[in-house]
């Protein structure tokens, strides 16, 4: 499945970005060998097993476990110039797509997930002065957003290479869409079908075929493909 955060109803095909990765996936005992976490810090409840994901449970356990371990990581990064260095060469090397979904991600969570078609015209249109205010508030918000992604980035990296090392590859699936209510449709308005509002003018779907007798109506935005020509997609 695709290893993107999940969207509206746990699914991995509504992410809220198409470049970053799950933060649910991280691995707290990698944490821990890192030094963001102790041992006493990952020994939390366990439940039931059986074949569904508790998404609630895990979204709040992980979600406490990655801004424990964020604290810990902010006081480590002022003493250790190389664990400094290697976070900014990720942050400046992702820039393209890191940027827009920390601060993306940020005041969605502010605005209570709300989609940014509900948002201030001023933010929803990426009014570059309102943006620098809002960054600047959420300052600490975007940083945690970003020590996530790198966590993530470092983890995927080391169980890719560990794949590689022994042979074994790696096959994942990749959304043909992007979700509306994403940073990427925020951030590039324009590339796709959208009325002034950012609501989609067209969406995605399948018709009948094998698995659903009526089709399928995704949802996600078209592209604007005259607009994605004139910067040779």
């Amino acid at each position: 499945m695709p290893l993107n955060p999940v969207g509206f109803g746990y699914s991995p095909y509504q992410s809220p970005s198409a470049f970053a990765g799950n933060p649910m996936l991280i691995s707290p005992d990698d944490l821990v060998d890192r030094g963001f976490l102790d041992d006493t810090d990952i020994n939390f409840p366990k439940r039931t097993q059986n074949s569904n994901v508790d998404f609630e449970f895990v979204i709040g356990t992980k979600s406490n476990l990655l801004k424990r371990a964020f604290e810990n990581f902010k006081n480590k990064i002022l003493s250790d110039s190389a664990l400094k260095s290697s976070f900014e060469n990720f942050r400046e090397k992702e820039s393209y797509w890191l940027k827009d979904y920390a601060i993306f991600a940020a005041i969605k969570t502010k605005n209570h997930d709300t989609s940014w078609t509900e948002w201030d015209k001023k933010i929803k249109h990426r009014e570059p002065d309102t943006l620098k205010k809002i960054s600047e508030q959420l300052a600490d918000e975007i940083f945690e957003i970003e020590f996530e992604q790198y966590i993530f980035h470092l983890q995927w990296y080391k169980l890719h290479k560990y794949a590689q090392d022994n042979g074994v590859k790696i096959l994942g699936d990749m959304p043909i869409f992007v979700s509306g209510d994403s940073a990427d449709a925020w951030a590039n308005q324009k590339l796709f079908q959208l009325d002034e509002s950012g609501r989609p003018e067209k969406v995605a779907g399948v018709p009948p075929d094998y698995f659903s007798a009526t089709g399928q109506l995704w949802g996600n935005p078209q592209y604007n493909w005259e607009n994605m020509e004139k910067d040779d997609y």
